[in-house]
């Protein structure tokens, strides 16, 4: 009883989400999502319950966010599939309102309340690492068994998801309360090496950049406050123009996996059409109809990037462009 009056607390709704997520997203990355939604809405409906005024979400980052979300809900109107952008656009900005009330909730709870939610996080987080290297080093038994299977083809890359999303957890780790420094740097490395060691080159990347930014922050923690929100802004507007010199002359692909190389082939095709399109663009949703995008690549980008040949021709030559 004492510990469901505790968790009746915004900080106490995600704590309990914090606690179970990662290690159900191991056995089931798709439970994510309304593990997440209901939590959020948790959140906000006890800051309602406790204070009787809700936790309306304010601030610049957030209103360039829905600003971006209303952009898109106006590009419903050239889009190729108009209803689907809409409802997109409309539910993706929904979303993030929604987590930014959740914060503002938390931040209005108490310190005990949200120190509680950073240790119910470290410890689902620990499980989820400690479930997904069991698995892996189990060849899979422990997915396997939950789905009453004694062997899938390709179930391995299902823990993608999970790794992804514990890669995204991981720098809690670094403000968990009561531990010295050497115990919170031990654990996000071990951590680190976890999820390192996982399918999926997403989660890699995420983590040693997470791991460079951390550094960085350590030596100039005032600077990178300021720095990354509109540096990275800049770097998403820029990268057409940043990509397309380089990917217009071709990059040598043939040494990279197939997974990588095909993401140069889909990023040289969007150039393509984004340079078709630069103002308005083609509207949200847009990669499911694109002209082009449902065909293979022809035999003259591929050449382009050095494909021609195998071991990735082949693999490709069948892929689609989006």
């Amino acid at each position: 009883m004492l510990f469901l009056i505790r968790a009746a607390t915004p900080a106490g709704a995600l704590a309990v989400a914090l606690a179970v997520a990662p290690f159900v997203a191991v056995l089931q990355s798709k439970a994510l999502a309304p593990i997440t939604t209901v939590a959020l809405l948790a959140a906000v409906a006890l800051h309602y319950w406790r204070e009787r005024r809700w936790p309306w979400p304010s601030g610049g980052v957030l209103w360039a966010a829905l600003a971006l979300f209303g952009w898109a809900a106006i590009s419903a109107s050239w889009a190729l599939e108009p209803r689907r952008a809409l409802f997109t656009a409309v539910q993706l900005g929904a979303y993030v309102a929604l987590g930014a009330a959740a914060c503002r909730a938390v931040a209005a709870d108490t310190a005990e309340a949200r120190q509680r939610m950073l240790l119910a996080g470290a410890a689902g987080l620990a499980a989820g690492l400690l479930a997904a290297g069991l698995d892996m080093a189990s060849g899979h038994a422990l997915r396997l068994g939950v789905r009453g299977l004694t062997e899938r083809p390709g179930i391995e890359f299902g823990l993608k998801p999970a790794a992804s999303a514990m890669a995204l957890l991981l720098p809690l780790t670094a403000a968990i309360p009561g531990l010295p420094g050497w115990m919170r740097l031990l654990g996000m490395l071990a951590g680190g090496a976890i999820v390192i060691s996982l399918p999926g080159e997403a989660a890699k990347v995420a983590v040693l950049a997470a791991g460079l930014v951390g550094l960085l922050f350590h030596l100039a923690p005032r600077a990178l406050l300021r720095v990354p929100g509109p540096a990275l802004a800049l770097l998403l507007l820029a990268m057409p123009l940043l990509l397309g010199p380089g990917l217009a002359r071709g990059v040598p692909a043939g040494h990279l996996p197939v997974s990588a190389a095909h993401r140069l082939v889909i990023w040289d095709f969007a150039i393509e059409r984004i340079a078709e399109r630069p103002v308005l663009g083609w509207g949200m949703e847009a990669s499911r109809r694109i002209p082009g995008g449902g065909d293979p690549p022809s035999e003259a980008r591929l050449a382009r990037f050095g494909l021609s040949g195998p071991p990735n021709h082949d693999i490709l030559a069948a892929a689609t462009l989006l």
